[in-house]
């Protein structure tokens, strides 16, 4: 060895060495430094300490204030104990942190309520404050708050009113009080006791009137609350409409914005409104003029006469305003059709997009507008054609006179407008089935999304489109994932016709990708054109993985495997010992589709409806495979057992967050674990699959075998 890689090995060695040391001294030193922070943090906040900060408060406040705050609830006995130090500033800024705390410092309130009473205008002013950052917990402050409303001092009063507002309706006692507080000679007290007795909502209804008299206040913030209070109330302040139509001519752009705000939370109650209204679609303000649509909507065909100035608002230079007054004209239904139709022809680019959009939002109730939507498939503006194709989609089998015209859209030079075309002929089903012929060329259109919105259209229209099976067989071939799984649901959905794409339908189970969707998608339609279905139930079983509230391809696998009825039961009843529990749910509910046909999986679903460890909802779900199979097996195994069937049954009535299928929100899909055990079923069968004799005798428990592999040989 030469002396130099001599040296280089010897460098390594050291270094080898010293690796661990210097790790254990790095761990040492990382946790003495959490040791000595948390040792450090107690002494900070220690009695002494603590005694020391409050000390500090009147003369340097900022850090002995900053430092109480942080040691939390270890600091509130101390800080009760300053509110009676004879310092002022000392009393101020410990009622001043202990308000930073929160409500959980409650054990603080008596003392709090006390300062209340404090000779000093800023302990007061301080107190009253921190009772109101706790809110409803200082509810016992009430009493001493509401006397608080007539301290002489202004920021004392003001924040006493504050303070009860943040409480809400617990405070309902100090509604008189509050109303009386709406006279007071400062501004801040006017605006935070109008603010409060909006906070309290309908339980301070007998504001109203003082309420009314407040939208005449000199200060615009103290309108502004009071328009804002009334809304709160809701009908319960109807009796302000005529006040807060007033106010929407008020000079400041809040109290208008706030005025139209509370006329919309009274609904059809402010129906005498509309006009104000109507005339506040044109205010200066964009707020404004959006609250003002808003409001118009709300109140639906109550307010049809406010269509011409809904429709003028389409041209609003705010894209939200717009966007507000074309859903507002949408909600209308057939009242605003005739006004939209006009509106397509409107010159500006805006009305004539968002009259389009309002009518796709009325659907079939717009039919009458399809000629007018028909003309303007040629208007000069891509994103208006776009959105005319969409609504007639919308409109569906009522816009059938539109399918020549949407045939020859296929053609338009803009992708967005050809995939719309698509789309809507889709929607119109078998009503579009003279389309076939421009859809099965529309397969080969350079754009991925229009060639995906041909095949689905395609398959919409159904057994009508079997002259598409060709070009759809083909499709199966095309560069994208989505296109191929397109093309495969239509297939499935033309049913038997399509026998020809067995053959391309079993080869693209081996898809290279191994895209979820697309495997899916193949399986259900090999079922559906009349393939041989045990090609498929390895799939289907595999998409059972997801979530059964949220997932539709768990749905489809479901109820794809109840159609194939008894030939999937040998699969299904392995199934029910699957580790993954929503394989075992899919599983009993594929063999309660079947019924009857699934006598032979009695056996084992009873072992699940037995099984005490086993989720009850599966076990809920294999009572009613039972039920539904009714063989005498079945019925007697359920007559042996129907104490602990109803006991199952009842807790499935009782346990509504566990047994509801209504869920507001779903996780994200596991599409890689889906995808994993989807490739595994066809790429990597059973072992037993393997060996050629097996596998014709169990054919229903492999997948057909990819023709470049060497299994079986």
């Amino acid at each position: 060895m030469s002396k130099s890689r001599k040296s280089k090995a010897a460098i390594l060695m050291v270094l080898g060495m010293l690796l661990p040391i210097t790790l254990l001294v790095l761990g040492s030193r990382k946790k003495l430094a959490q040791t000595l922070s948390v040792k450090l943090a107690t002494f900070q906040c220690s009695q002494v300490r603590l005694q020391q900060y409050i000390q500090q408060l009147d003369e340097a406040r900022s850090a002995a204030f900053e430092a109480l705050v942080k040691c939390n609830s270890q600091a509130v006995p101390a800080l009760i104990s300053a509110l009676d130090d004879p310092n002022i500033g000392v009393r101020s800024n410990a009622a001043d942190a202990l308000g930073r705390m929160g409500a959980k410092v409650k054990e603080a309130i008596p003392a709090l309520i006390s300062a209340l009473d404090d000779p000093n205008d800023m302990v007061r002013y301080r107190a009253a404050s921190a009772l109101g950052r706790m809110g409803a917990e200082a509810k016992e402050a009430i009493p001493a708050l509401i006397s608080a409303l007539d301290d002489p001092n202004i920021g004392v009063r003001s924040n006493a009113a504050s303070a009860l507002g943040r409480m809400g309706a617990e405070a309902k006692e100090a509604i008189p009080a509050l109303i009386s507080a709406l006279d007071d000679p400062d501004i801040d007290v006017r605006s935070n006791a109008a603010d409060a007795l909006g906070r309290m909502g309908a339980e301070a209804k007998e504001a109203v009137a003082a309420l009314i008299s407040t939208l005449n206040d000199p200060d615009i913030g103290v309108r502004s609350n009071a328009a804002d209070a009334l809304g709160r109330m809701g009908a319960e302040a109807k009796e302000a409409i005529p006040a807060l139509i007033s106010a929407l001519d008020d000079p400041n752009i809040g109290v208008r914005f706030n005025a139209a705000s509370a006329l919309g939370k009274m609904g059809a109650e402010a129906k005498e409104a509309i006009p104000a209204l109507i005339n506040a679609l044109d205010d200066p303000d964009i707020g404004v003029r959006f609250n003002a649509a808003d409001v118009l909507g709300r109140m639906g065909a109550e307010a049809k006469e406010a269509i011409p100035a809904l429709i003028s608002a389409l041209d609003d230079p705010n894209i939200h305003v717009r966007s507000k007054a074309a859903d507002v004209l949408g909600q209308m239904g057939t009242e605003a059709v005739p006004a939209l139709i006009s509106a397509l022809n409107d010159p500006n680019i805006h009305v004539r997009y968002k009259a389009a959009d309002a009518l796709r939002q009325m659907g079939t109730e717009a039919k009458e507008a399809v000629p007018a939507l028909i003309s303007i498939l040629n208007d000069p503006n891509i994103h208006v054609r776009s959105k005319a194709a969409d609504a007639l989609g919308q409109i569906g089998t009522e816009a059938k006179e539109a399918v020549p015209a949407l045939i020859s859209t296929l053609n338009d030079p803009d992708i967005g407008v050809r995939s719309k075309a698509a789309d809507a002929l889709g929607k119109m089903g078998t009503e579009a089935k003279e389309a076939v012929p421009a859809l099965i060329s529309t397969l080969n259109d350079p754009d991925i999304g229009v060639r995906y919105k041909a095949a689905d259209a395609l398959g919409q229209i159904g057994t009508e489109a079997k002259e598409a099976v060709p070009a759809l067989i083909s499709t199966l071939n095309d560069p994208n994932i989505g296109v191929r799984s397109s093309a495969a649901s239509a297939l499935g959905k033309i049913g038997t016709e399509a026998k020809a794409a067995i053959p391309a339908l079993t080869a693209a189970l081996q898809d290279e990708d191994g895209n979820t969707t697309l495997t899916l998608n193949v399986a259900v339609a090999l079922v559906k054109v009349g393939g041989d279905p045990q090609d498929a139930i390895p799939v289907l079983i595999a998409n059972l993985q997801g979530n059964p509230d949220c997932d539709w391809y768990v749905e489809l696998a479901t109820q794809t495997l109840g159609e194939i009825g008894g030939k999937a039961v040998p699969a299904l009843t392995i199934a029910l010992k699957d580790t993954n529990e929503n394989v075992r749910f899919g599983a009993t509910r594929a063999l309660s589709e079947i019924g009857a046909d699934a006598k032979d999986s009695v056996p084992e679903l009873t072992e699940v409806f037995l099984d005490s460890d086993e989720n009850r909802r599966v076990r809920y779900q294999a009572i009613q495979a039972l039920e539904n199979i009714a063989s005498d097996e079945a019925i007697s195994v359920l007559d042996k057992y129907r104490e602990t069937a109803n006991a199952i049954s009842q807790k499935k009535n009782l346990d509504g967050v566990l047994w509801s299928r209504l869920v507001t929100s779903c996780p994200a899909a596991n599409t890689s674990a889906l995808k994993l055990a989807t490739t595994n079923h066809v790429k990597r069968p059973p072992v037993m699959c393997r060996i050629r004799v097996i596998r014709s005798v169990l054919r229903w428990k492999c997948p057909p075998i990819p023709q470049n592999s060497t299994h079986g040989k």
